[in-house]
């Protein structure tokens, strides 16, 4: 009996010790055998790339600068748009009138026919008034009746307020305009050896800077 337990002792000793043992170990890595390197494998995270701003664009339409050249009358007109013809296209540039205040005029406004312009004028010598003319000149003022010119305001003025006092209610005071006398040319896009060229041949003539005319459509066929 006592030997049975001895031996049942002992080996329940040995199972411990062998758990133990197992529990303790560990695997240990062969210092011959290391991992595998493939760098072509490897991938590096790609860094964010910025694009250039994109240039700006060469078709940009330019703004088209304009100049008024002038101002020029009688021979001196004539010379200057012949050396604008020979200088540069006709789509370049363009011409236009100027009118200029030479004093002030009273008169009424053109009549709508012949024979209401020999009503009205019979009416001002009834009236009193005989220093008058009818403007038979076409054009847009063609039918009107002048009463006086004045070259300051003030004498215009006492004209009408005398007039007025007689009934006459449809006479007006404006400036007395002369029209197609004097004349510029708005150029496009002048350049400076355009511009030296241009004060070279006419001295006393003067540039500045103005706003575009709307070009003008060409007639459909």
């Amino acid at each position: 009996m006592m030997k049975l337990g001895f031996w049942l002792l002992l080996a329940s000793n040995l199972v411990l010790f062998a758990i133990t043992q197992l529990g303790a170990a560990s695997p240990e890595i062969d210092p011959q055998v290391r991992p595998e390197y493939h760098p072509e494998l490897v991938r590096l995270p790609r860094a964010a790339t910025v694009e250039p701003p994109a240039p700006a664009s060469d078709t940009a339409v330019p703004v088209a600068k304009c100049q008024d050249w002038g101002e020029f009358s009688g021979t001196e007109l004539a010379r200057a748009e012949k050396l604008l013809a020979a200088s540069m296209p006709s789509e370049r540039w363009s011409k236009h009138f100027i009118e200029r205040a030479h004093g002030f005029w009273v008169f009424i406004p053109p009549l709508s026919s012949p024979t209401m312009l020999l009503k009205r004028s019979a009416e001002l010598k009834m009236s009193g008034i005989n220093d008058f003319y009818p403007v038979k000149e076409v054009g847009p003022l063609q039918g009107a009746i002048s009463l006086g010119a004045f070259k300051q305001r003030e004498g215009g003025e006492k004209l009408l307020a005398r007039l007025q006092a007689k009934g006459i209610s449809d006479a007006k005071l404006e400036p007395y305009l002369t029209r197609n006398t004097y004349a510029a040319f708005t150029v496009r896009e002048l350049t400076e050896a355009e511009s030296s060229k241009l004060k070279a041949r006419f001295p006393a003539s003067q540039l500045q800077s103005v706003t575009c005319p709307a070009p003008t459509e060409s007639p459909k066929p």
